[in-house]
């Protein structure tokens, strides 16, 4: 459900972003959304949809960009792709990886009016 106040608050930074740009209308724009970030996308889509109505984002186009998890080995110092936050290292097994991608949510483009 954190989905909902997620959604709150980026419409709040596009509107303020649009609103000093002097746009009219937020057409579309781009998130990038990390896989470990436990973001339920087609939540987010349908929150934010809701929120927007009545502002300049209402009917945006909106583009999810999803970003792979990415650690980094305290031990032997290798990146490797990871699917959970405590996946051990794909090179030598060592624990406690240091995420490095993976978590983000980022407004990336926003194309407006």
């Amino acid at each position: 459900m954190h989905e909902l106040s997620l959604c709150e608050e980026l419409l709040n930074l596009l509107l303020s972003e649009a609103e000093q740009s002097g746009a009219r209308r937020i057409h579309r724009f781009r998130l990038r959304i990390g896989a470990l970030g436990c973001v339920m996308q087609e939540s987010l889509l349908f929150h934010f949809a809701q929120l927007a109505q009545g502002t300049l984002a209402e009917g945006a186009e909106i583009e999810l960009e999803q970003v792979a998890g990415r650690g980094r080995c305290p031990d032997c110092g290798a990146e490797s792709e990871i699917e959970h936050r405590f996946d051990p290292c794909a090179h030598c097994g060592a624990t406690g990886l240091l995420l490095i991608a993976g978590d983000e949510l980022r407004i990336v483009e926003m194309e407006v009016e």
